[in-house]
């Protein structure tokens, strides 16, 4: 959604971070398929087939960006984990310590990219291209299937005024 609204888009994380994610479509049948064979078991469902790192995410998402769509990295933890995006509080670090499929890959959080699905592979999950989900999620996010006022105010990890106020604070940096 982002890269198709163009301009400069923040991407929080090291290049090498890897990520996961799943179509909820093809995790949907893979169920079904699951129900029909008479399986069951306890199995990790996520994608995509092969280890992705962020940097791969981005440049597989590409085709979707608006004309003239630029990227600034933010690598540094440190700043992403110290910026006031929102207020620290017993149950919320603050911070931007997340932007999915994206999760700070360190302390607790540090094998949450890196799940197993060999198990479900082997029982029949597959993926579609990251492209297809991303082309299919920008047409249905803005179908009549969303609510006008979701359509008109989304809610996502952060705003665009959010995005700039970080993306000013990082460059004032030096």
């Amino acid at each position: 959604m982002r890269l198709a609204r163009g301009g400069e888009v923040l991407v929080p994380g090291r290049k090498t971070d890897r990520v996961q994610y799943l179509d909820v479509r093809d995790l949907a049948e893979w169920m079904v398929r699951l129900m029909e064979q008479g399986a069951s078991g306890t199995f990790n469902a996520v994608g995509p087939a092969a280890p992705q790192t962020l940097a791969g995410f981005i440049a597989g998402l590409g085709p979707i960006a608006a004309p003239g769509t630029t990227v600034t990295w933010i690598e540094d933890y440190a700043f992403l984990r110290a910026y006031p995006l929102r207020p620290k509080t017993a149950d919320d670090p603050g911070g931007l310590i997340e932007a999915i499929p994206w999760v700070m890959a360190e302390g607790d959080e540090l094998g949450h990219m890196r799940i197993s699905h060999r198990k479900a592979l082997a029982s029949g999950l597959t993926f579609r291209p990251l492209l297809t989900t991303a082309r299919d999620t920008l047409a249905w996010r803005q179908s009549d299937a969303v609510p006008e006022t979701l359509r008109a105010k989304p809610r996502y990890v952060m705003t665009p005024e959010q995005e700039r106020d970080i993306l000013a604070a990082w460059k004032a940096r030096g």
